[in-house]
């Protein structure tokens, strides 16, 4: 799959501040599977796109996420 083919579908964006910007998509992976992407994006004046501090994984995985994030509140 070549980069022109590969698209990403946004689905939520979380303002953490002025300069990050927490961005959930989903894909398709190269072997056809949809993935969840959880990313940290950044604005400033020497840079803006996404961020190494962020976390992908198969959509069949999303319960078990949302689960361990519930758990995190408490």
């Amino acid at each position: 799959m070549s980069e022109e083919e590969f698209k990403s579908t946004p689905v939520a964006e979380v303002v953490i501040n002025e300069s990050t910007t927490i961005k959930v998509a989903t894909f398709v992976d190269r072997k056809g599977g949809t993935r969840v992407d959880v990313r940290a994006w950044i604005s400033t004046a020497s840079y803006t796109g996404p961020t190494k501090k962020g976390v992908t994984f198969p959509v069949e995985r999303l319960d078990e996420v949302l689960a361990a994030l519930q758990k995190a509140r408490q």
